[in-house]
């Protein structure tokens, strides 16, 4: 069941497996296009950068030599040119995905065989139970390494499935839903091992921002609060003037989002 309000106010509970998945897929759409009126969805921003990061601008941009031979807002401009790549990270050269058999296998032995992907023949359960024969884990590991070096996605993970799940329990209305992907479980694996090499390189290079708690060694949510929560008793005793800003990039527009939002200021 999902429930969803109608342009009087009225709820309206939808119990119709066919009602509901309509009602899920227009949720969606919307959803997914709030940001199809913003800058780089439109030309000439869109025709210069693409949606893979592949495009010449693109590699400007990162060199710090961007230069748009279009009437740009400042704004955006000043958001460009943050996306520069530092020095540390340069002077790293190409990142290698280097992948061993021994940190593959510490992984799959640790994974929880509960955890969902996308529905096929082999499973965190199949990846787990193959983790404890060195044959089998060696190829398995050599089969995720190659693409990841050769740049290419294989067939096999060429297939997700959309699932919707409630944010807080009990909370069926349409805009309590999130929508998650599911992907085969080696292509799950392999985002994985990427998302935790970039943070490595990020955190020897000193790219993290201070804010950022998340996904980082040694950081937790709770510590975040309480730094929040001194900021703004300190800002009260000295009477100063102070903002934190929480931006969801999900619904902001670029240009908002370029105005000037920083996370502390006085």
């Amino acid at each position: 069941m999902v429930t969803m309000t109608d342009q009087e106010g009225n709820m309206i509970e939808i119990t119709n497996q066919q009602d509901t998945e309509e009602a899920i897929l227009s949720n969606n759409h919307k959803k997914f296009l709030q940001s199809t009126h913003t800058p780089f969805y439109l030309s000439p921003l869109k025709d210069n950068f693409g949606f893979k990061g592949l495009t010449t601008a693109s590699q400007a941009v990162l060199a710090g030599v961007y230069d748009s031979n279009h009437n740009l807002d400042q704004r955006i401009l000043d958001v460009i040119a943050q996306w520069q790549m530092p020095d540390e990270v340069k002077q790293l050269g190409p990142l290698k995905m280097a992948m061993s058999v021994e940190s593959y296998v510490k992984y799959w032995k640790k994974a929880k065989e509960n955890t969902s992907c996308y529905p096929s023949a082999l499973s965190f359960s199949t990846m787990k139970a193959g983790a404890f024969d060195p044959q089998i884990a060696a190829l398995d590991c050599q089969l995720t390494r190659i693409p990841l070096i050769a740049g290419f996605a294989p067939a096999r993970w060429k297939h997700c499935l959309d699932v919707m799940i409630m944010k807080k329990s009990g909370v069926t209305d349409l805009s309590g839903l999130r929508t998650i992907v599911l992907f085969p479980v080696g292509c799950n694996y392999a985002f994985k091992h990427v998302g935790r090499e970039m943070m490595k390189v990020a955190e020897s290079t000193k790219s993290l921002a201070p804010e950022q708690y998340g996904s980082r060694k040694r950081h937790k949510a709770i510590d975040l609060a309480v730094n929040k929560a001194l900021t703004f008793d300190i800002l009260r005793q000295l009477k100063r003037a102070g903002a934190i800003c929480s931006n969801d990039a999900k619904s902001s527009i670029l240009i908002h989002a370029a105005s000037g939002c920083t996370m502390f200021y006085h």
